[in-house]
C-alpha cells in the first residue's frame, strides 16, 4: 500500500500524492457510508419514519434546490407536478431517492438536454417519474441496473460517475415503502425512472 511504500521510503509523500491519498480515504469513506445506509433501510430492524406529507410541495422544493446544478451544466430541468398529492411517508428518505434519480439524470445527460421530473396520482397509488434524453442504457445492463455496485461497461460509466449504489438504496427506499421502482431505457435516447408508491395515509411506524 501507499502507507507501506512511504514508510520504506520508497513512496515518497509529494502534495500532489498526498492530495490523491486524502481523496481516495474521502471516496472510501463515503462509500462506507452509502454502505452503511443502505444496509440500515433493508434491515429487518429498521423502521421509518413516517409521517403525513404533502409529496407535490416536497418535490417542487426539490426541483428548485436542483435548478443551480442543472443551468450550470446547461441541461434543462422541468417539472410535471401534480398539487395536492399527500401520503404518509418517510419524507428524508423519498427526498434521498428522487435526489439519487435526479443526480444521476444530470450525470448521464449532456449539455442541451433535457430532464423531466412528473409526479401522477392515482386513489391508491402515486407515481414519481424522472425522464432524461442522456446516453441510456443498454439492453444486457438493465436487468442489472438496481444491483449494488453495478456499474455498466458501456453506457452508465463515465469518469464522474458514482459508487455504483445510489440505485440500490432507492430502490431499497421504494420498496420498504412497499412501493417499487423500474426502468425503461434504450441506448443512445434516454432514461425514464419510475417509482411507484402506495398511497398510505394512516401515520405510523412501518
Amino acid at each position: 500500500s501507499q502507507v507501506v511504500a512511504c514508510d520504506d521510503g520508497v513512496w515518497e509523500p509529494t502534495s500532489a500524492r498526498l492530495r490523491l491519498t486524502v481523496s481516495e480515504i474521502d471516496r472510501l469513506s463515503k462509500l462506507i457510508s452509502e454502505v452503511g445506509n443502505l444496509y440500515a433501510i433493508e434491515g429487518t430492524e429498521n423502521s421509518l419514519s413516517i409521517s403525513a406529507a404533502n409529496i407535490s410541495d416536497e418535490l417542487e422544493r426539490i426541483v428548485l434546490s436542483f435548478s443551480p446544478l442543472f443551468a450550470n451544466k446547461s441541461v434543462s430541468l422541468t417539472a410535471d407536478i401534480e398539487g395536492g398529492a399527500e401520503a404518509a411517508v418517510d419524507i428524508g428518505k423519498l427526498r434521498q431517492a428522487v435526489t439519487n434519480l435526479l443526480s444521476n439524470a444530470l450525470r448521464y445527460t449532456d449539455e442541451g438536454g433535457k430532464v423531466l421530473l412528473s409526479l401522477k396520482t392515482l386513489p391508491d397509488y402515486l407515481e414519481i417519474i424522472v425522464r432524461d434524453n442522456g446516453i441510456g442504457i443498454a439492453k444486457s445492463d438493465l436487468p442489472n441496473i438496481f444491483e449494488r455496485f453495478y456499474r455498466a461497461d458501456k453506457s452508465r460509466t463515465r469518469a464522474s460517475g458514482g459508487m455504483g449504489i445510489g440505485l440500490a438504496i432507492t430502490k431499497a427506499i421504494a420498496e420498504a415503502h412497499g412501493g417499487t421502482i423500474r426502468v425503461e431505457s434504450t441506448e443512445g435516447e434516454g432514461s425514464t425512472f419510475i417509482i411507484t408508491l402506495p398511497v398510505r395515509r394512516d401515520i405510523q411506524t412501518i
